[in-house]
């Protein structure tokens, strides 16, 4: 008995979705960024910043993942474009705590906006019901992530 070529059609998978949704996001959020003279991560860690006042350089490199000389750049960066400013800890003089200038508070806020905006208009089609529903399962899958990666570190 032939097979018939045709072959029936899959669902996309639920990770294909979520990969091609990021990526409509991320292109609409780099594009919005860019406007403002600032990347996504360098608006992450300035709205981290903002969040956690005071944050040492190795608290953000952990919590980007990123290594603290990588960190480190990136925050020099930062500093040099007036955006935020390190000041030595009271306890610990090698620890430097990052603050966000007025500048870097502005960017935030105008960082924010654009987000709002952003969200407001690429979930226009989701209703308030399902948009809370949709944020509670991507903060399960976040959690989920790093429990699973904190068991790969711990077993490594």
């Amino acid at each position: 008995m032939a097979r018939s070529s045709a072959s029936p059609r899959r669902k996309a998978r639920t990770t294909y979705l979520l990969s091609q949704a990021h990526v409509v996001v991320r292109a609409h959020v780099d594009n919005g960024l860019r406007e403002l003279g600032a990347t996504s991560l360098q608006y992450t860690v300035l709205a981290t910043v903002a969040k956690h006042p005071g944050s040492s350089s190795a608290a953000l490199s952990r919590r980007f993942y990123r290594t603290q000389q990588a960190m480190g750049q990136l925050l020099s960066a930062l500093e040099e474009r007036g955006w935020i400013e390190r000041s030595e800890d009271a306890a610990n003089r090698r620890i430097l705590r990052v603050g966000l200038t007025e500048k870097g508070a502005a960017l935030v806020a105008a960082g924010d906006a654009l987000m709002d905006r952003l969200e407001r208009r690429l979930f226009s089609a989701v209703g308030p019901a399902d948009m809370e529903v949709f944020r509670s399962v991507l903060a399960a899958l976040v959690l989920q992530g790093a429990v699973e990666e904190e068991g790969l570190l711990a077993t490594g």
